[in-house]
């Protein structure tokens, strides 16, 4: 909110992105003459829009300049790599034109990596549940019960997030232990390794809750009971 008002943000299709971007860009990243706060605008566009896409607040990788010194291009990463928000800052008016999600896999046509395969998976199952996806932050934590993976069938319960953690706890087996070593935190790049199966229901809310069986059996729900705990 500001001054008691939503703010209002603006997603650039490609055309009206493009006319702000006037080259030869010039990398003024460490120059230091913002002329506005992009802070407030970007936390307030929908994370619906965003589609799972998480990122750091007050994390900026590159800032860039039109030739004619009109427009800042403000890069935001994200969780998937040469995944970018770009906020675009009108200099003359001191306000912030719009924000542009920009993909240079799609644009540069680089091979998608691991974690933006996963992403699409992930709107894809939060899109089934009709919910909106709420991707792990930047360098939180899942806890995994390492000991259990072979165990059937793999589950995965998600709380709210506190601290570095995602919220999210995965383990095998019928059994979840209270166990102060039960769980061992990894980071999302470290599931790709021990259990990838888990990747596409990791955008979803807390509250959540998943069940991979044999055969390919699948259960998602929604288990307002875990968020109480």
């Amino acid at each position: 909110m500001l001054g008691g008002r939503e703010m209002r943000t603006h997603a650039l299709p490609e055309g009206d992105f493009g006319k702000t971007f006037v080259p030869p860009m010039q990398d003024v990243t460490q120059s230091g003459d913002a002329v506005a706060d992009i802070w407030p605008y970007v936390l307030a566009i929908p994370r619906a829009e965003l589609g799972g896409l998480a990122f750091r607040e007050g994390v900026v990788e590159h800032v860039y300049r039109s030739a004619d010194a009109r427009f800042d291009h403000v890069l935001i990463p994200t969780s998937v790599g040469n995944l970018f928000i770009v906020v675009i800052v009108a200099r003359d008016e001191k306000a912030i034109r719009g924000h542009h999600v920009l993909d240079l896999n799609e644009k540069y046509g680089l091979k998608p990596p691991r974690m933006l395969e996963a992403l699409q998976l992930a709107r894809e199952v939060c899109s089934r549940q009709n919910v909106v996806p709420e991707a792990i932050e930047p360098g939180a934590t899942v806890g995994i019960a390492l000991d259990t993976l072979h165990l059937e069938p793999l589950n995965g319960l998600r709380l709210r997030a506190e601290g570095d953690t995602s919220g999210w706890y995965v383990w095998g087996g019928d059994i979840l232990r209270e166990d102060s070593d039960f769980f061992q935190p990894l980071h999302l790049s470290h599931l790709f390794e021990h259990c990838p199966s888990v990747l596409p229901y990791l955008a979803l809310p807390p509250g959540w809750r998943f069940l991979l069986g044999s055969n390919g059996h699948v259960d998602v729900w929604y288990d307002e009971s875990v968020l109480d705990e």
